[in-house]
């Protein structure tokens, strides 16, 4: 919608440049990332152009996580990476974000 927006007011290109790593997994651990159906990069497999082409954007430029993490300061250990990973520190969301990637490949596989 936001790339929409851009063009109907004048912009002959739109190039969307983000600070973060695609989300590849959903955040069973609080943030409001309950299903893989609402990660667009999750939908695409990762596919910078498979993303561009649904949003309508010229380029899509994705920074990444080991940039993420570095800008920082801190070490990677202290971070839970699991959204743009699937890899989580506690085995109960790791169980819980493997069941909802089954449902999710099932579900893209009708």
């Amino acid at each position: 919608a936001l790339v929409k927006l851009v063009r109907n007011a004048g912009a002959d290109e739109v190039h969307l440049v983000l600070t973060a790593d695609k989300l590849m997994s959903i955040c069973p651990l609080g943030v409001d990332m309950y299903t893989y159906r609402e990660l667009i990069a999750a939908r695409h497999n990762g596919d910078i152009e498979g993303i561009r082409a649904e949003i309508g954007a010229n380029s899509v430029i994705y920074n990444t996580l080991e940039r993420q993490i570095a800008s920082t300061g801190r070490p990677a250990n202290e971070f839970c990476t699991g959204c743009w990973t699937g890899k989580y520190p506690i085995s109960a969301a790791q169980k819980l974000a493997d069941e909802k990637r089954k449902e999710f490949e099932l579900e893209i596989l009708r």
